[in-house]
């Protein structure tokens, strides 16, 4: 296993670091091309333009939520703001 100092001095050496970071780069590119020719067709009518409706993406973002971290639905969001209003105007009535 390599050490995480070994890793990050590899990193700053120059060239290596930068051919490492360059492939990275490209792998991530590659894989981002791919999933924009993914196919669509097969989602209309399943709900699925409204439910990238309920988000607040940028058009032509793709976004893999994997469970740990994400964005929220318009409504769970447009509830937070008007709760921070709330907590912004009242401040004595949750202390």
């Amino acid at each position: 296993m390599i050490a995480r100092r070994r890793f990050l001095k590899s990193l700053g050496a120059g060239a290596v670091g930068g051919s490492i970071l360059g492939e990275l780069l490209a792998a991530r590119n590659a894989v981002a091309e791919e999933i924009r020719r993914l196919p669509t067709e097969h989602l209309v009518g399943t709900g699925f333009q409204q439910l990238r409706a309920d988000y607040m993406l940028s058009d032509g973002v793709i976004y893999l939520n994997h469970a740990s971290i994400g964005t929220v639905p318009r409504a769970v969001h447009d509830a937070r703001v008007r709760y921070l209003q709330l907590c912004e105007t009242n401040p004595w009535l949750y202390m």
